[in-house]
This record gives C-alpha cells, sequence and structure tokens, in this order.
C-alpha cells in the first residue's frame, strides 16, 4: 500500500460537552490514536462526520451532536453524500492532493461505504483504502499502537 496523501479520520460518540475545534471535540482513546497516527503522517487529514457537511477541517469548531452514520436511514445516507461530496469539492482543491495518490479512511465500515460513494463522484483517480477494515477495538488499538507511540 503505498502512503497515503491524505487521512480521514472517523469521529467517534464520546465527545466534549462544549464547542471545540474539531480535532479536539471528539475524546475517545480510539479517536487520539487516530489522531495522533494522522498528525504523525504528516499529510492533511480531515475528520469524517455523520453531521453534515460529512468532510470536517481539523480547525473548525462545533457544537457536541449526536449523529452516527450506522442510524441514519437510506435516504439520510443519500443525502449525506450528496451534501459531502459538495463538501469534498471545495475542500479538496485546497488540498491539492496528487493524481493517483492514496486516501487512507480510518472510520467504521458505513463511514468507509460513504466515503467511497463520494470519492468515485469527486475524484476517482484517487485509491480509498480501509487499513483497519475488518478489526475489532482491540485489534484497532493494537495497529495504532504499533504505529504511533503514545503521548
Amino acid at each position: 500500500m503505498n502512503d497515503p496523501s491524505l487521512i480521514l479520520v472517523g469521529c467517534v460518540k464520546t465527545k466534549r460537552t462544549t464547542s471545540a475545534p474539531a480535532k479536539d471535540l471528539y475524546t475517545s482513546a480510539l479517536f487520539a490514536k487516530r489522531r495522533r497516527y494522522a498528525e504523525a503522517a504528516r499529510v492533511p487529514w480531515l475528520i469524517v462526520s455523520a453531521k453534515d457537511p460529512g468532510f470536517i477541517e481539523i480547525d473548525d469548531v462545533l457544537a457536541p451532536y449526536e449523529r452516527v452514520m450506522t442510524k441514519l436511514t437510506k435516504d439520510e445516507r443519500a443525502k449525506w453524500v450528496a451534501v459531502a461530496t459538495s463538501a469534498a469539492r471545495e475542500i479538496l482543491p485546497r488540498l491539492e492532493i496528487p493524481h493517483g495518490s492514496t486516501v487512507e479512511v480510518h472510520a467504521g465500515a458505513a463511514y468507509v461505504a460513504a466515503v467511497r460513494r463520494v470519492f468515485e463522484e469527486v475524484r476517482p483517480d484517487l485509491q480509498v483504502v480501509s487499513p483497519l477494515e475488518g478489526l475489532k477495538m482491540g485489534e484497532q488499538l493494537r495497529w495504532y499502537n504499533q504505529r504511533v507511540r503514545s503521548e
């Protein structure tokens, strides 16, 4: 697998109780490891959220919310894909991701599937991969521990 040119980190349920920059809003151990991995890669990274617009820039301030991709109806997921596609069209050109690059998605299966649909529409030249696909929570935490030292 090629080194990524962009990393997408999935949101998590556990959040602060007050508004914060997106990179600081999510408080679970899994998110902390995903964040450290993304930061250590020294490439652009975004947060994938069930909250519109779907792709959230890490310094965007968000209020806590409760919305999970797996709980969305088929119609709600289709709307999410449409809104996220629009957001990706706005954000991706600024990131200057080279043609044919790899995008890593560190999120649950429902998020990965939705992201693939967006990238098929917006940047079909990019290879979207999910390196932790199929791993259980403990296996994911070990994967991150093997790649990035804890603080």
